[in-house]
């Protein structure tokens, strides 16, 4: 996710169709500045296939947000997001995990 900013209206779907499906960008938070007239949002993008609408998309809209933030993810983000997973699972389920990175 980044902060976009524009100097036209932002929707919170925009959809641009292309020869290998759509690119879909998605924005939360919209504001708009009159003093700079310019519109900021929170934003996430990503390409879904051909016959998805912008209206399917607004439907299920917190689903595709969270699917292109993961996917915009660098590896050592996922990791660490799983690690978190396992951590707060480990301690809401009382389990003790062994933390020795060297296996020994």
């Amino acid at each position: 996710m980044h902060v976009t900013v524009s100097a036209t209206e932002l929707q919170p779907v925009q959809l641009s169709t292309t020869p290998s499906g759509a690119d879909v960008w998605l924005r939360q938070n919209i504001e708009h500045d009159e003093a700079e007239n310019q519109w900021t949002a929170d934003e996430v993008c990503g390409r879904v296939a051909h016959g998805i609408s912008a209206e399917e998309i607004e439907g299920d809209f917190e689903y595709y947000w969270e699917l292109f933030e993961r996917d915009a993810m660098s590896e050592r983000e996922i990791l660490e997001r799983i690690e978190a997973q396992v951590w707060f699972t480990a301690l809401m389920t009382d389990t003790e995990i062994d933390d020795d990175q060297d296996g020994e």
